[in-house]
């Protein structure tokens, strides 16, 4: 789960965001309460978790090139080479090929970049990259039009965390004219779970499997949930908040306390949203009949 701190899993009934799966899940689990990442950012984190390596042994760091080097030791290689069958599906589009993250698995699938930005639902199982044959090609890079407009969405990105109510009432929009709920839904790569299901059903019950799964509420740019705007004033409240993580940064931006509550208010209901993920995931675990024999890491 990126960006999750375990400072916000109080296992109390009086916080506003409810997390009942995630706090029956505890009570049959192993807690680690000393356990950090060895990096506050994405890249130099997942290589140390695939390669068991520090940052600054893996390369895959500011001062290094970025790419997990490809001859780095590999959890997911080192257990296909003993006979698992290994995904890898991730939400997080720098978790993919292109940074050299799925070394190792036999099947990977990972999400656009717009993904995080545009919450347009999509249940259906992802085409899934088979890392295991010799001719593949690697990502298509298409036509010219298609690169010049990649490229200048991905530099209106900044733009849209300064108003991210732009990007939420794109979202709505989407999703009323697909949707037939007509309930907004802020989940990012919903097409995780089924694809995970229809992964498990291929493989034969008595071969062992390996999935790395990278769920991205977390993460902003937050979106206001339905449990926060069921009135119209407070969804304004929310979906004004500038969310500008650079500017912070740079020294351009500085929220006001109220600013600071209503993004952490948002980054807390995200949770909730996890919270349903997982049960999700591990239904599918119990519907497989795999559930008992899982080792599992949150």
């Amino acid at each position: 789960m990126d960006c999750v701190r375990a400072t916000d899993f109080p296992l109390s009934s009086d916080r506003e965001w409810k997390t009942p799966f995630f706090d029956s899940l505890s009570r049959e689990s192993i807690v680690y309460s000393n356990a950090v990442s060895p990096s506050p950012w994405t890249l130099p984190s997942h290589a140390s978790l695939f390669s068991g390596l520090d940052p600054w042994q893996s390369g895959c760091n500011w001062k290094g090139d970025l790419r997990l080097d490809p001859t780095s030791p590999r959890l997911a290689g080192t257990l296909r080479d003993s006979g698992y069958r290994t995904l890898g599906l991730s939400a997080n589009p720098l978790v993919s090929p292109a940074f050299n993250m799925s070394q190792g698995f036999d099947r990977f699938a990972w999400s656009a970049w717009w993904e995080p930005y545009v919450r347009f639902v999509a249940g259906t199982p992802h085409p899934i990259e088979d890392l295991t044959r010799s001719d593949r090609r690697g990502p298509a890079e298409g036509s010219r039009r298609t690169r010049l407009v990649d490229l200048f969405a991905k530099r209106s990105v900044g733009f849209f965390h300064k108003h991210p109510f732009l990007l939420d009432g794109g979202s709505r929009m989407l999703q009323g004219l697909h949707s037939q709920t007509g309930r907004p839904d802020v989940g990012i790569s919903r097409w995780i779970e089924p694809t995970l299901e229809s992964w498990i059903r291929d493989v034969e019950q008595s071969v062992p499997i390996y999935a790395f799964i990278n769920l991205l509420e977390a993460h902003e740019p937050y979106f206001a949930t339905p449990a926060q705007n069921r009135r119209l004033t407070s969804l304004m409240a929310y979906t004004r908040i500038r969310q500008d993580n650079i500017g912070f940064l740079a020294g351009e931006w500085s929220p006001r306390r109220g600013e600071f509550d209503a993004l952490h208010d948002l980054y807390c209901y995200s949770i909730s949203i996890l919270d349903t993920r997982v049960r999700s995931i591990v239904e599918i675990l119990k519907r497989s009949e795999r559930w008992e024999n899982t080792i599992y890491s949150t």
